[in-house]
């Protein structure tokens, strides 16, 4: 052939998917955004469809299909607050004062409107409502023993000395029954570890999106998101569900966070007082047992859940440079701020908070960008 006796043309043929495969990989691209229903079709040679939404790019959530330039570009929600009002609250989640009642605390933090909750978020919010539920149940039972742990010599609950009461606070925090928390764990260690999955198949789809060579060239990485569990994404949301709350309801940082509530408020509630009356019915309004706070802790753990995903899978995929996306709130928030104002730096370096990825803080509502390389500047 072509004058060489001892080579043979042959063709080489790339070896085919099964149908089924080729089913899975091609429908979990199409649910990432990154084909639409069309490109689908001519990947299987078939003729293109007019009808609407055939051309369309769509991400698919537990809501339903979104447009992706919905996802990439969502519409503003409105301010809570007065622009450059300069008694507007800081976006730090500073607990509400000890013994301060719920109806206080809800209006004092909100500085900024939030999204109606996910379905991801109701879960994880109704599973922490009951189970703080428990909890308060507890702290009344045991607040109506609280002469026990008082130090000898008090007469009744009255006159007690600075000293006294944070003795009597720190041991009824340290008394405190926290075993309701675990009532909680599995719906939220479940619900994080599936968000967190999302959240780097919704990331890397967006990367494709915008660098389609993504898809060749990291195609082991992208098939392993799309079709089955990036691991890096499952180890953070395993190991970030244990530190935050134990199995038992013992350890981690919720359980800790209540007793600190806990002990905040009964000492400020003796210091009001100068007694041990009333603390029960303190309890029974303290933020720290609060509907509101299981909401506020089901909005971050999944929003944080769903940036941190986002952030394994760019790391999976290639990634080498990341940026701090401020969201579109009037009220300024120094430590994402300081973040944003970093600009581009390298994917494995924290950000001046600490933070390798958003969310920063409880109601942080920042997003993240992703590129291949550092720019030049």
């Amino acid at each position: 052939m072509l004058g060489f006796a001892d080579m043979q043309f042959q063709w080489s043929e790339e070896e085919a998917l099964d149908p089924t495969s080729q089913q899975t990989i091609l429908t979990s691209y199409q649910k990432q955004g990154v084909y639409s229903i069309n490109d689908v079709r001519a990947k299987l040679g078939e003729d293109p469809i007019s009808e609407p939404g055939a051309n369309a790019y769509l991400i698919f959530t537990g809501t339903g299909a979104m447009p992706l330039e919905q996802v990439m570009e969502p519409p503003q929600p409105p301010s809570s607050l007065v622009p450059n009002d300069p008694n507007a609250p800081k976006p730090d989640d500073e607990p509400p004062k000890p013994g301060e009642t719920v109806s206080k605390h809800a209006h004092d933090h909100l500085h900024k409107a939030f999204e109606p909750l996910t379905s991801d978020e109701v879960k994880v919010r109704d599973a922490f409502a009951t189970a703080l539920e428990v909890v308060r149940d507890a702290a009344m039972k045991q607040a109506s023993k609280l002469g026990k742990v008082a130090p000898a010599g008090g007469d009744g609950g009255r006159n007690y000395t600075p000293d006294e009461i944070t003795t009597i606070a720190d041991e009824f925090a340290t008394l405190l029954d926290t075993s309701g928390l675990s009532l909680a764990f599995e719906d939220y260690s479940d619900t994080i570890q599936a968000v967190t999955e999302s959240g780097a198949k919704h990331e890397v789809a967006k990367l494709i999106v915008t660098d389609p060579d993504i898809a060749t060239t990291e195609a082991d990485a992208v098939a392993a998101i799309f079709g089955g569990k990036d691991p890096d994404a499952v180890k953070w949301a395993v190991e970030h569900a244990a530190e935050m709350l134990g199995k038992d309801g013992a350890g981690g940082a919720l359980e800790q966070t209540t007793r600190n509530m806990v002990r905040e408020a009964i000492a400020k509630a003796m210091q009001d007082d100068d007694s041990l009356t009333g603390i029960a019915d303190m309890l029974q309004n303290t933020y720290a047992f609060s509907p509101e706070r299981a909401e506020l802790i089901a909005r971050f753990e999944v929003g944080n859940a769903q940036m941190k995903g986002g952030y394994a899978g760019a790391l999976a995929v290639g990634m080498k440079a990341k940026k701090w996306l401020e969201s579109n709130d009037e009220n300024e928030c120094p430590r994402c701020h300081a973040n944003a104002e970093q600009g581009w730096i390298p994917i494995d370096q924290d950000f001046q908070s600490g933070d390798a990825a958003p969310l920063a803080h409880p109601r942080c509502q920042c997003d993240a960008a992703y590129r291949r390389k550092l720019p030049e500047n």
